[in-house]
């Protein structure tokens, strides 16, 4: 599929985020991290909304596709783009490393940081289209000291609706980037998609997530119109792959759709994301789909 091809959703979200979005937010639930909520994360008295849902059938195909890989284990989540309920989620939703999925609240943190004088335009791009590790360094390291950067990206994933994770400030393992080592569930990645994209600023990272070179382009990548941001690396528990992104629905609505693979290598990995991103494709007129809507209020 060609990168143009990717291209289709950008402008469809990208206006819809101009707007706002209304959805409320939402108790994450029981915390297994020791995060105290920013200023920007401060939970809503309303009802909780309902958890997305997947249909037998989408369930059935996509635990086929992880059946015939029992050295992997998946975790998979979807929910509907401008939604706040809980995502639908498929295998254990595990707190892995974000690796380089933690570049979108990171370079729209950076984004907001920064002079409008297109600054950090250049490492925004490289960050997303390439994953390019220094220029996320860089946009890290804008931020101020470690206390101020990991409350900067905080209060974006607060923002878009994730208000459990904690952004690892510190580097744990050598050779690394702290950032990177964030601990981060399939399903608050799912549910920050579905917030972030529906975002004011939201085309700050929605633009270079639709023209990611094409070697980044697997799993949701491969279908046309996706925005996409993979991440992978070693850990002590094996080799673990991720994704999030947003692909279309039915009837104009979009999906943000996140996946954990804990793996052997990068190419397996891939791979498999692959294999369950055709069978999303194929039940895209029975996921759970959404759009922003008009904000009543400015943000």
């Amino acid at each position: 599929m060609s990168r143009g091809a990717r291209r289709a959703l950008v402008p469809v979200v990208a206006a819809l985020a101009l707007a706002g979005c209304t959805a409320s937010p939402v108790d994450p639930g029981p915390t297994t991290t020791s995060a105290s909520p920013s200023p920007t994360a401060t939970r809503s008295a309303t009802p909780a909304p309902e958890r997305a849902t997947l249909d037998a059938a989408t369930r059935r195909d996509l635990r086929a596709v992880i059946s015939r890989h029992p050295d992997e284990q998946v975790s998979l989540a979807v929910a509907p783009v401008g939604g706040s309920g809980a995502p639908a989620v498929i295998g254990r939703d595990e707190a892995l490393p974000a690796w380089s999925t933690i570049k979108v609240p990171l370079a729209l943190a950076a984004t907001r940081a920064a002079p409008d004088d297109g600054s950090v335009e250049a490492d925004v791009e490289l960050a997303l289209t390439a994953s390019d590790n220094d220029a996320a360094l860089r946009l890290w390291q804008g931020l101020g000291s470690p206390s101020r950067a990991q409350r900067a990206v905080e209060d974006v994933l607060a923002d878009g609706g994730d208000r459990r994770t904690t952004v690892q400030r510190r580097s744990t393992v050598a050779g690394f980037s702290p950032f990177g080592q964030t601990r981060w569930r399939a399903s608050d990645q799912a549910r920050f998609v579905a917030g972030a994209v529906c975002l004011p600023d939201a085309e700050t990272v929605t633009d270079p997530m639709g023209r990611v070179l094409d070697w980044q382009a697997w799993g949701v990548g491969r279908l046309d119109g996706s925005l996409v941001k993979g991440g992978w690396g070693p850990t002590d528990d094996g080799y673990v792959a991720r994704q999030l992104g947003v692909m279309r629905g039915a009837k104009g609505e979009h999906v943000a759709v996140t996946m954990t693979i804990r793996t052997s290598s990068y190419e397996r990995g891939s791979a498999l994301g692959d294999e369950l991103a055709e069978v999303l494709e194929e039940h895209a007129g029975d996921l759970p789909g959404g759009r922003c809507e008009k904000a009543s209020h400015s943000r």
